[in-house]
Formats: structure tokens, sequence, C-alpha cells
């Protein structure tokens, strides 16, 4: 009986270690004889394990306490870094203002360079340009063709006419022409070559209107060769010049008054090389000038041959002044008004001499020499400023028809075809414009 309760006591004390070859997963579900199981005991005592036991809790201790400094240390790591980045993105943040500033005004740097190349371009193209001339010079030699085609008219034309019936056909050949040629009604044209006075403003109207239609900005001077490409391609490269926008329009004005002013200048240079095609100058003309010779001839008693060498003394003279023109930066050009009939506006008009002063809103008769107009300088800038140089002449006195008592009226748009030369309907009203002006706006 002491036997068995020392055999439990025994197996009671048994430590853990030795109960593990029991529950080992070899044995697990199969039935194990106790009997048989050799039991492997620690060789250490309980001392020695508590003792053990106290060294790993101080290790334990000691790997917390480290653990806690870590953390720590860790929190203070974070701190920084949260400064640190804070820091960076206020520099950061200063930095891209900084940048954007420096962007600002790299961009108006480029704009200054952009506008400084501009100016450069522009001078250096004027410097390219010769032959730039005053307005005095321009305006004298403009009222000298004026005087010449007047002086041309009064002097061949004032006169009574021839009488006979192969004459008077002549006469009726004459008064279809100009009837055609300025687009005016017959018993105007009737009136006109029956008076001394009014024949010669008529005579003087068409040979105002040859100029304008077949002279100047025709390039003539040039030569047949270069005058039909000059005319093509002057109206291909002045569309550009047709925008409504005031900035766009201003610099593509400017660009082709250099070219055309540049390429002028150099046909100029080339034709005092070029003495064959020079002399053929005239002679382009010489078919159209015989032409409009003839259709006048039966209105005068001049010799034909001398009426006519005037004629020829008259484009000769407008195409050198065509010539000058071309050249110029500025564009200057004639111009009539636009069409159909209007007042007498004194800004923009002068009576011919003959007559005595009129009043604004007074009915203008008939236009009898067109007006000079400059657009620009000679710099290529302020091509929206419009200058008079010389103010469209005109007749405002009332004209006689068949019907005594009767004055004659010009016809209104819808009745008659007006002429680009005859009547004029809005006065020249300002010497600026708010819009870009068309290539011509008076025309």
């Amino acid at each position: 009986m002491t036997n068995n309760r020392n055999d439990k006591d025994t197996k009671a004390a048994i430590p853990a270690p030795y109960n593990l070859a029991i529950a080992h997963p070899r044995t697990q579900g199969k039935q194990v004889n106790h009997s048989h199981v050799q039991l492997d005991r620690d060789p250490r005592t309980n001392e020695q394990l508590l003792e053990d036991l106290r060294e790993k809790e101080g290790q334990l201790n000691d790997l917390a306490t480290k653990n806690e400094q870590c953390i720590s240390f860790l929190e203070q790591v974070q701190t920084k870094f949260t400064a640190k980045e804070q820091e960076l993105k206020e520099i950061t943040d200063k930095s891209l203002a900084n940048a954007s500033q420096k962007n600002r005004e790299i961009d108006e740097i480029r704009q200054m360079w952009k506008q400084a190349a501009k100016e450069l371009e522009k001078y250096q193209a004027q410097d390219k340009v010769v032959d730039q001339v005053t307005d005095p010079e321009v305006t004298e030699k403009a009222r000298q063709i004026q005087y010449n085609v007047r002086n041309f008219a009064y002097q061949h034309f004032g006169g009574e006419l021839n009488t006979g019936n192969s004459v008077q056909n002549s006469v009726q050949i004459s008064r279809l022409y100009l009837q055609k040629c300025l687009q005016i009604p017959p018993d105007f044209v009737e009136a006109c070559i029956k008076s001394p006075v009014k024949c010669p403003m008529l005579v003087g109207a068409c040979v105002w209107d040859f100029l304008l239609k077949d002279i100047f900005e025709k390039y003539w001077w040039a030569g047949t060769k270069v005058h039909r490409g000059m005319v093509d391609l002057t109206e291909i490269l002045s569309k550009p010049c047709r925008s409504d926008d005031l900035a766009e329009w201003s610099e593509a004005k400017r660009k082709y008054q250099m070219w055309k002013a540049n390429t002028s200048t150099l046909l100029v240079n080339a034709l005092k090389l070029d003495r064959e095609e020079g002399q053929d100058m005239s002679g382009t003309l010489k078919e159209r000038a015989q032409d409009l010779c003839a259709q006048l001839a039966p209105l005068t008693k001049s010799k034909y041959r001398r009426f006519t060498a005037q004629i020829f003394d008259i484009i000769r003279e407008a195409l050198d002044l065509d010539q000058l023109l071309s050249k110029q930066v500025a564009d200057i050009f004639w111009t009539v008004g636009a069409d159909g009939p209007k007042s007498f506006n004194e800004a923009s008009m002068e009576l011919q001499q003959a007559e005595k002063r009129a009043v604004d809103g007074q009915q203008v008769q008939l236009v009898v020499a067109p007006g000079l107009i400059k657009k620009g300088r000679s710099t290529g800038e302020d091509y929206e400023m419009t200058n008079i140089l010389l103010r469209i002449t005109v007749s405002c006195e009332p004209i006689t028809t068949h019907n005594p008592g009767e004055s004659h009226t010009p016809p209104s748009p819808k009745s008659q075809k007006p002429s680009r030369f005859t009547w004029i309907t809005e006065p020249l009203k300002s010497l600026r414009h708010d819009s870009p002006p068309r290539v011509r706006d008076f025309l």
C-alpha cells in the first residue's frame, strides 16, 4: 500500500518535460503502455530552473526597455521628419512662386524682344527703301498734272463746234463715248457739249477717267512684260490688307507697302539698264491713247496732231508720277469718292476755278478732277490715318438741258448705273478711321 502511494506521488511530481514524451504526436490516438515508457529527467533542480526563469525575465525587461527607447527615438525622428517636410513644402512653394514670377518676367522680356525685333525689322526695311519723297513734292507733281489736263481741255474744247452733217455724226459718236465712259445721261452730255464752259470740264473728266482706269496703279512705266504680272501680283498680295482686325490689318498693310515700294524700286533700277524695255513704255499705251484722241477729235477745231501730242505728254507725266507713288512706303492714291449723287463738302472738295463759292450741302453736278489721298507714313506706320493732299475738284453750277429753265439733276443709283469717276455719294468725313479701311475705301 505504501509503495503504490509513493508511485502516485512520484507521477504527480514529474515536471512538464517528462510528460512531453507521453503527449508526443506519434502516441496520439494509440493505447500507450506507461509501464514501458522511458522518462528522461531534467538534471537541473527547481532552484536552477527558477534562476534561469528570473534571468530570462530580466532579459525580457531589458528588451522591453530598449523597445521603449526605440519607440521614443522613432517618435523623435518622425517629429523631425514632419518638421523637415513642412520646411521643404515651404521652400517648394516659395520656389514655385519665384519661378512663376521669373516666367512672367521672361514673358515680358520676350514680348519686349519681339517688339524690338519688329521695330528693327521695320527700320531695316525702311533703310532699304529709297526715293521717299515729301508731301509737298508729291502734291506739286499732282497739281501739275491737274493743271495740264485743265489747260488741255480749255485750250482745245472751249470753242464752238463745227457744223455739217458729217461733223454732227462724229459729234454723236463722241457723245455716245462720253456717255458710256462717264456713265451719265444723254441730256447731261448734250448740254455740256453745247456749253463752251462745261464742255472743257466734261472733256477733262473724260481724260481723268482714262488716267485712273488705264494709267495709275497699272505699272505701265515698267513695260508691257511687267505690267500685267505686277497688276495680278499686287491684287493677290493686297488681299491680307482687308482684315477687320486693326492690328492684323496694320501689319499686313505695312508688309505689303514695304514689298511694293522695294519691288518698284528694283524695277526702276533694272529699267535703267534695260533700255529696250524702257523705250517700249510709251508704245504700250499708244493705241489706247490714240483711241481716246479719236473719240474727242470731233469736239474740237484744233489740229489732231497738236492736241494728240498734248495727250501723250500728259500720259508721260502720269506714268512718271505713278512710278514715284509706287516706290513710296505710304499708300498714296487718287480718289473721286464713292459712287452716286452727293452734296458739296468743303473739307474734301473744291470748286472748279470758273465757279463762285459754294456752300456745304449744295448739289454736286460734276466731278471734274480726282483728289489725292495719303494713308500712313514713310516709316511704315499709321496706315489708319488719312491725309488729304489734294481735294476733289467739282462743279456745282446747274447745267441747262434742252428744256429752258430746267437744270440737270444727277441720276439716282437705281435709275442709272453710277460711274466710278463722275459721281460721289459720301464726303471724306474724317481724317482718321476707327476701323481698318479697305484697300480703296474711298473708291
